[in-house]
């Protein structure tokens, strides 16, 4: 859902390693949440900025992470989860997105 919402990708693993309740999902290009330059040869790194304006500002708590210099959130879904929950990261991301524009 979260990918085709935001025209990325799910992070590309064999099948057995893949868990069944988490997933690592791309995130879109944000100009104002770039990944450091120094982060492109690094294999993986928090991406403090994006986890900050998440949780202060959306009242989310998500991992965001740089991989290889592009950025990355995991969700793992919870038996208290609901749909509603990952519609409101998606849209926290969209709000992000449109903020670029401007």
């Amino acid at each position: 859902m979260l990918a085709k919402a935001w025209n990325t990708k799910l992070l590309e693993i064999p099948d057995c390693m893949r868990a069944p309740f988490m997933s690592l999902i791309q995130l879109p290009k944000l100009k104002k949440y770039p990944p450091p330059k120094e982060s492109e040869n690094v294999v993986y790194m928090d991406h403090d900025d994006l986890i900050t304006v998440l949780r202060d500002r959306f009242k989310i708590c998500v991992p965001t992470f740089i991989i290889y210099g592009e950025c990355w959130v995991r969700i793992s879904a919870q038996i208290y989860n609901t749909l509603e929950d990952y519609e409101v990261l998606r849209d926290a991301i969209y709000t992000l997105m449109k903020e670029d524009e401007n």
